[in-house]
């Protein structure tokens, strides 16, 4: 059964419904080594972190997941700045939709929607040329690979791009660029990409 609001249409199927909503009860445990010169404009050091999670805590849901995340930058001249991310996760047992490993857009996979792949595996890789134009601009080439997946991964999805980053008292103002497989797309955030 569908319940259809505007342009936006809900699926009510009970099983559907019973498989993604309900109380996650979980608790996560993680370490996370950082050695950036600068947490919101990095130009060298590098971070990595890994976590897990186990749910199953007297909730809905049972699963586990485990993420891990490396990051690199190397100063390239006085003010240009390489910049290297790589990122996996794996997640077992009844993960809720919403729970589940999602990449495309703006932080993960630009030139792709938001969270266009999503499954309980995933891996991500981004590399940066970061460069100023004026104070206070800086500019930024990318490419970025990954997907999100659940049984056998088929593909990798690759973009490459160019990006503006306005340094403010906040942290970075960013707008990217990017070009998938499938065309173009524009991104707008806030903070640093990686």
């Amino acid at each position: 059964m569908y319940y259809v609001s505007g342009p936006v249409q809900y699926d009510l199927d009970p099983v559907y419904l019973r498989n993604n909503f309900g109380v996650t009860r979980s608790i996560s445990v993680g370490r996370v080594y950082d050695s950036r010169d600068n947490k919101t404009n990095p130009s060298s050091g590098i971070r990595y972190s890994i976590a897990a999670e186990f749910a199953g805590l007297g909730g809905d849901f049972n699963f586990t997941k485990w993420t891990g995340d490396f990051r690199k930058f190397w100063p390239m001249g006085k003010q240009n700045t390489l910049a290297f991310r790589a990122s996996a996760g794996y997640g077992t047992g009844s993960i809720p939709e919403m729970q589940l490993f999602m990449l495309g857009g703006t932080d993960t996979l630009r030139g792709y929607r938001d969270f266009q792949f999503q499954g309980n595996q995933m891996v991500n890789a981004s590399l940066e040329y970061r460069f100023p134009i004026v104070k206070k601009v800086v500019g930024v080439l990318f490419t970025d690979t990954g997907n999100a997946w659940t049984g056998s991964m088929d593909t990798l999805y690759s973009s490459i791009g160019l990006g503006l980053r306005v340094i403010t008292p906040f942290g970075p103002v960013r707008f990217d660029y990017g070009w998938g497989s499938q065309g173009g797309r524009a991104h707008f955030g806030f903070g640093g990409q990686f």
